[in-house]
């Protein structure tokens, strides 16, 4: 280890005056005091002062020592310092020690100490004043034993003390006594060796006072010294006045040493302040001092000049001059609550030309005063700004992301809530796939470049364009009307309709459709409002009409859609059957009401709340989002594994009708899997009644016709459902070789108020009838209803004059249909009217 530098050598910044304080503090001073304790013993000891029977003074000396360190408390608790309450405790054991060597340990402030205790009080002042000078060395010396290292040598110092006490109170005196002089043994040769490392490694003055001391009260409380003087026949002192010089140098020697570890540490402080005043100015942080009103009361020079000020003179001092109201409220809310803060503000523009910037503020709250530093992040700001506004835009287009869309959303959805209107625009490139396909991926990417920047250059400052997919766009319209929106977003579809792309040198007139929606303040996710926009550009392209579809919802309307759009969340997320249900309805047999047990599988759904969702609003959604084949495979094998397990009680099933979505009847891994499934339960799979709809039967006739085809093959059925809604039914259904038509209930629900829907039905009666088909009218539900059909001849009835849709659990246990009919006056209808009829039983199931 490098030794330290002497303490007395010269430091830098030290004048010449500095270093002779110094050397005089550090040897002159300590050697006058011992000559002159020295000089005054041997004038006590020629004047016999101490003589015999003269201790008068020795009460008075012990009130001195005690008001003396009385004295040291007071200046410790005012100094918050540890070292002189050691000090002073040590001074009244030194005191006493001193009594004790001189058997005056039998009277304490002229009052005499009962003799039973005074063999315990002995032990107890020996261990306690090994206790505090050991304690008093430790912290003397505290930076030196640091440096000199030996934790073991010094933690064994500190437990001898503790094993002494132990000692002093369990052990007789006459046996305490080995016990101490072994124990202090060992802390004299350890203390010894740990002062000549000190002086050794560090070049200590105040250890080589203290070795001083410790020599002096060691060899005079020995008597060591006074075997010295008696070998060389030098008879100065008598005993009693060289027990009072070892207290008297001691006492002296170590006052010595604090005050000058005193002087030294007030050195380094006014050294470490001169050097924090420096650092204060030149640091290129801004650092301050502020009032609890918000004044600056100091700053340094680094702090002016962000501010741009000269000084802290009136209003340039305070805080929310510079930063803003808000900001100084902020700061101080922080604080009060927490008593530190870092934050990041903006300054305030006191100029035009002045440039606005970004800090980033750390304070503490000390003293009803906030300290704290400014640093000028401006740059790093800046650099962020860039790359989270690089992160959040598109590439190829310059237009927002889908990360800075959802952060736009929200923006836009915040400024809503402060009842703001909010207005959105979907953008639809119809012809973008044509070009891909016709002239590559990447003369398409150039067309779509030049498409987004002359919607950008009709938006202007009133909106921003974002990306969704590679031809689906989100306008998002600020501080304009719905009216000038509107302008804007027909502008944009005329520029691109009228005005051609150029597309190798060649004009290409791009075709393009676009919604717009205004949304009032409501609860709503930033996918709701993108999936609003989007149906009312999809309105649009229905239209073919070139014009811009302009809806407006307030929170009403959006409170209504909220489920269906929360549903629309959920399936997006990936198909689930938390929440889905099946219930089966029956269908009573017009022939034969009591023998036949047959129904149609409907799907429920509740909400996360429980409430039941509307069946239209489910495939609503499941067919925007896609899943509907998911649900339509999870109703079929449902259903098949309940036909399954129940087969043996359905004897009186004749069918059981289930509907398929036309978008699982064109995808074909699900026509495949449907097949699959079916062989599996080929033994009540026949029983199956497939409904597909009109419209879907015409969107592909052929593999409708080879479904159907198929289908049967295999024992089961086929019905078109909602027949007679469209115009083309009845030219199209010679080609679709369906088992049943299942009515319209449009036709079906107020009939007898209608004699068109009579003749209607009558005629697809007439028609099934030809064909050997079966009819299925739903939405019945009243008795008169019921007897026109029956006069009409439809086969089988559904509706709530039934039954309502039932629970599974329910059907095994019932015989018939008509079993379900709850009205007493329909099911005597029934059961009077309603009677078999056995021409009928050969086109009915």
């Amino acid at each position: 280890m490098k030794p330290a530098q002497d303490q007395t050598q010269a430091k830098p910044g030290e004048t010449g005056l500095d270093r002779v304080v110094s050397a005089f503090a550090a040897y002159t001073v300590p050697f006058v005091v011992v000559l002159f304790a020295l000089g005054t013993l041997i004038y006590w000891g020629r004047v016999s002062y101490f003589a015999s029977g003269a201790f008068q003074a020795i009460p008075m000396l012990e009130g001195v020592v005690l008001a003396l360190s009385l004295a040291l408390l007071l200046v410790a608790a005012a100094s918050r310092k540890w070292l002189y309450v050691l000090f002073a405790g040590w001074l009244v054991g030194n005191l006493r020690l001193t009594a004790l060597s001189m058997g005056w340990d039998t009277l304490w402030l002229g009052q005499a100490v009962p003799l039973t205790l005074v063999p315990l009080m002995r032990a107890v002042t020996i261990a306690l004043y090994y206790i505090l000078t050991y304690a008093l060395f430790t912290q003397l010396f505290r930076s030196e034993l640091a440096q000199i290292g030996h934790a073991r040598l010094q933690a064994l110092g500190r437990f001898s003390g503790v094993l002494l006490l132990v000692a002093a109170l369990a052990l007789p005196y006459d046996q305490f006594l080995p016990v101490m002089w072994g124990v202090v043994g060992v802390a004299i040769a350890l203390v010894a060796f740990l002062l000549v490392r000190a002086i050794r490694l560090t070049r200590s003055v105040e250890a080589v006072w203290y070795s001083v001391t410790l020599a002096v009260v060691i060899g005079i409380g020995s008597g060591a010294m006074g075997l010295f003087a008696s070998a060389l026949h030098v008879d100065l002192f008598d005993d009693t006045i060289m027990h009072i010089a070892a207290a008297f140098v001691s006492s002296l020697l170590i006052a010595l040493v604090i005050a000058n570890s005193e002087r030294k540490e007030r050195h380094h402080r006014i050294k470490a302040q001169a050097e924090l005043s420096r650092v204060y100015n030149v640091a290129p942080v801004g650092l301050f001092t502020l009032s609890m009103s918000g004044a600056l009361t100091r700053a340094n020079p680094a702090l002016l000049a962000m501010l741009g000020v000269a000084n802290l003179e009136g209003e340039k001092a305070l805080w929310e001059n510079h930063f803003g109201r808000q900001a100084w409220i902020k700061l101080v809310d922080h604080l009060e609550r927490d008593g530190e803060v870092e934050l990041e503000m903006q300054n305030l523009r006191q100029s035009p030309d002045q440039k606005r910037s970004s800090y980033r503020v750390k304070a503490v709250l000390e003293n009803d005063q906030i300290e704290g530093s400014l640093q000028d992040i401006t740059g790093h700001t800046d650099a962020i700004s860039q790359l989270r506004l690089q992160a959040n835009r598109d590439p190829l287009t310059d237009t927002l992301n889908h990360h800075g869309v959802d952060a736009e959303l929200r923006v836009s959805l915040e400024r809503m809530a402060e009842c703001e209107t909010y207005k959105l625009g979907y953008l639809e490139l119809n012809s973008l796939k044509t070009v891909n396909n016709l002239y590559g991926k990447a003369v398409g990417d150039d067309v779509l470049r030049q498409i987004c920047d002359r919607v950008k250059a009709i938006l202007g400052l009133n909106g921003q364009m974002g990306r969704l997919t590679g031809s689906e766009f989100l306008l998002f319209f600020t501080n304009v009307t719905l009216e000038r929106a509107r302008e804007l977003a027909q502008k944009i579809i005329d520029d691109l309709l009228v005005r051609p792309l150029m597309i190798g040198g060649a004009p290409f007139k791009f075709k393009c459709s676009m919604g717009l929606v205004e949304l009032e303040h409501t609860q709503l996710e930033p996918e709701d409002a993108i999936v609003v926009a989007k149906r009312a550009a999809r309105m649009a392209r229905k239209s073919q009409t070139g014009q811009v579809l302009v809806q407006r919802h307030d929170a009403r309307q959006l409170a209504e859609q909220g489920q269906e759009l929360r549903l629309l969340r959920e399936f997006n997320s990936g198909f689930s059957s938390d929440g889905l249900s099946l219930v089966m309805q029956p269908i009573m047999s017009l022939s034969d009401p009591f023998g036949s047990l047959n129904f149609e599988v409907l799907l429920r759904k509740h909400d996360r709340n429980g409430k039941l969702v509307p069946t239209g609003k489910i495939i609503a959604a499941a067919e925007e989002s896609g899943v509907m084949s998911q649900i339509d495979r999870w109703v079929v094998n449902t259903t098949l594994s309940w036909l399954d397990e129940n087969s043996g009680k359905l004897d009186n099933t004749a069918f059981v009708c289930v509907n398929l979505s036309g978008m699982s009847l064109n995808d074909e891994p699900f026509v495949e899997e449907f097949f699959a499934t079916f062989e599996r339960y080929a033994h009540v799979a026949r029983k199956l009644l497939v409904e597909i709809t009109e419209t879907v039967a015409l969107h592909d006739l052929a593999s409708t016709r080879s479904f159907i085809t198929r289908l049967q093959s295999l024992g089961a059925r086929v019905a078109l459902d909602d027949f007679g809604a469209g115009y083309t039914s009845f030219a199209y259904l010679k080609q679709l070789p369906a088992n049943a038509l299942k009515i319209d209930g449009a036709f079906i629900r107020s009939m007898n108020d209608h004699p068109t829907d009579v003749a209607i039905v009558r005629a697809i009666v007439t028609l099934a009838q030809s064909l050997n088909m079966f009819t299925i009218a739903e939405w019945a539900e009243d008795i008169p209803t019921l007897r026109t059909l029956k006069d009409l001849g439809v086969d089988y009835v559904q509706g709530y004059v039934i039954s309502r849709p039932q629970s599974p659990d329910l059907i095994p246990h019932a015989s018939s249909s008509a079993g379900f009919i709850d009205d007493h006056k329909t099911r005597q209808f029934v059961g009077y009217y309603v009677q078999p009829n056995t021409d009928d039983f050969s086109r009915t199931l």
